[in-house]
């Protein structure tokens, strides 16, 4: 298959990383949370991040130096410290993530800008951030100069891994913990669903719970769809379909499916209520597919 071939090294340094990071995806994030030697506390994301060992655990992140060529806070802590921990960024955890990405003067904390809580650690000074899932209390072994960046390499040397995260043989279900992947730009992924794939090549595919609920409700809604009759369409498709996303309300033919599922997910569903954002989301599925219904009254209409 024919495409296109760069040379990198032909490429200006911004061009270089920017094509690294839309084609290395999608990428972990370590949260990294540290002290400075007089209390400071810092946050910061890191994606390029890995595992690098079992006995002991290892791990690394890369961490690049700000513009000015300064070291970032991370890096000045973790070498002036010896320690770190990794805390794993559910979707959950995906905005106040991002708010510690900013660069701030050395000394101001994170912690305190993305409002986030602070936990002690057992083994380090460093703290964990609260609401994450699993943290990994880390000593730095060392720190590697490579392409301008630092790469701090540790041991992990406690876990912290919340209980409901754990499957049936005491380890982490990657659909529980619903991890966001790095890509490009502002750009992340979630996780929906995993593919499970033997050495014969059959595979298994296993959606999420939240999948799972917008699945059901989205294939419930078509089929009412379907079943409807143009009568019924022309007398209550809006009730029926209000009442299929478990909402209450009443039926305005001037508003278009936009605006309908807007109010839905705006007014009736609050934004931490995940469910009610489903439920809305399938209601406007099944809307999208009575509107292409060629007996729909007024369906030209609609789809204008």
């Amino acid at each position: 298959m024919a495409g296109m071939q760069i040379d990198p090294s032909g490429l200006d340094p911004r061009d270089a990383y920017r094509l690294m990071i839309s084609v290395i995806v999608p990428r972990p994030i370590a949260w990294v949370s540290t002290v400075s030697p007089d209390g400071a506390t810092n946050a910061a994301p890191f994606s390029y991040f890995q595992a690098l060992g079992g006995k002991p655990p290892m791990v690394m992140i890369a961490v690049g130096d700000r513009r000015t060529g300064e070291h970032k806070d991370t890096r000045r802590n973790i070498e002036a410290t010896g320690e770190f921990v990794i805390n794993m960024v559910g979707e959950r955890e995906g905005p106040a993530m991002v708010k510690t990405s900013i660069d701030h003067p050395y000394g101001v904390s994170e912690f305190d800008e993305a409002g986030l809580t602070a936990l002690p650690s057992e083994l380090i000074k460093a703290p964990r951030i609260g609401g994450c899932g699993v943290s990994l209390e880390c000593k730095l072994d060392r720190v590697l100069e490579i392409a301008g960046s630092g790469i701090c390499i540790g041991e992990v040397v406690l876990f912290h891994v919340e209980d409901a995260l754990l499957d049936e043989n005491g380890v982490v279900d990657p659909l529980r913990l619903n991890p966001l992947g790095r890509l490009g730009g502002s750009g992340y992924a979630t996780l929906r669903e995993t593919i499970s794939i033997d050495s014969t090549g059959a595979t298994q595919t296993t959606w999420s719970a939240k999948l799972d609920l917008w699945r059901e409700l989205r294939e419930r809604s078509i089929a009412m769809v379907n079943a409807l009759s143009v009568e019924q369409l022309a007398a209550g498709s809006g009730r029926i379909f209000l009442e299929l996303a478990g909402q209450e309300g009443e039926w305005d033919s001037s508003w278009s499916a936009d605006r309908l599922a807007s109010e839905l997910a705006g007014q009736h569903a609050p934004q931490d209520d995940l469910h009610a954002r489903i439920r809305a989301e399938a209601w406007y599925q099944g809307q999208a597919a009575l509107i292409h219904r060629d007996d729909f009254p007024g369906a030209d209409l609609w789809r204008a």
